[in-house]
């Protein structure tokens, strides 16, 4: 016969053991092999999914680690230092078969802490960013002075960005967009950085405004000028091969 002795002590033991169990999962930390790789990677390459400005990393999977330690170690100039511990975590989470699973499941992670520290994102302001009809806090340059990006007509510096949302999801251009390590971008928004919350703004435009991948037509310019390169090919070869040859000299004659 259970007396009330017996069923206290399962109870609290229950009540003792579930606020330590939800205090665990609380304060489960990120996995910092894929946050890094969020942070690091994710504006300039995919897994898979094509080549942004760098190389799409799906080849580099087989590669030898010592081989994915030297890339990986060669990317420090454009990412900033990365420490021992934290390429040999990186090289783990390329080599895992979870990685994707592990890299989605940290972009929402970054995601949802945006979510609860940020202004709900906008697409209209985004849009405002991106145009530069509304200055960024700190004066950096407008997107559309470097990039096109679907219907949108801007500046050839910078790759066109249509499609960029498909490729690299949210979190990823939210990064990409607050701490750039591209060549141009990099120096251009180092003294003028974009903030967190105008990151997401953007991100949100270049996720709703989006129209799949990019083919953007080649100016109209450019037949014109190819037939202009080529007439000139085909002048200056004509003219080196008709050119009249000086005549030949007699060493006899000269003496």
């Amino acid at each position: 016969m259970l007396t009330p002795r017996r069923i206290a002590i399962p109870v609290l033991w229950a009540v003792a053991w579930l606020p330590s169990t939800v205090a665990a999962q609380e304060t489960t930390g990120p996995d910092t092999a894929a946050r890094s790789y969020v942070n690091r990677c994710t504006g300039c390459h995919t897994i898979g999914k094509g080549a942004l400005t760098g190389p799409d990393l799906v080849k580099s999977l087989t590669w030898p680690d010592a081989d994915l330690r030297t890339a990986i170690a060669r990317m420090q100039e454009k990412t900033g230092p990365i420490t021992p511990v934290e390429l040999d975590a990186l090289i783990a989470l390329l080599k895992d078969d979870r990685r994707d699973a592990r890299i989605a499941a940290e972009q929402e992670r970054i995601a949802a802490q945006f979510a609860v520290q940020m202004d709900p994102p906008s697409a209209d302001v985004g849009r405002a960013l991106y145009l530069g009809t509304r200055a960024f806090e700190n004066g950096g340059t407008a997107c559309v002075a470097c990039h096109h990006f679907s219907a949108i007509s801007g500046g050839a510096l910078g790759p066109d960005l249509t499609g960029i949302h498909a490729r690299m999801g949210t979190p990823a251009l939210i990064s990409a967009t607050e701490a750039p390590a591209f060549k141009v971008m990099g120096p251009l928004y180092r003294a003028r950085p974009v903030t967190r919350q105008e990151s997401l703004h953007v991100a949100r435009f270049l996720e709703t405004e989006d129209r799949g991948p990019a083919n953007r037509p080649a100016p109209p310019w450019m037949p014109a000028s190819a037939l202009v390169v080529a007439a000139l090919g085909g002048v200056l070869l004509f003219a080196r091969k008709h050119a009249p040859r000086p005549p030949a000299h007699n060493a006899r004659s000269r003496s």
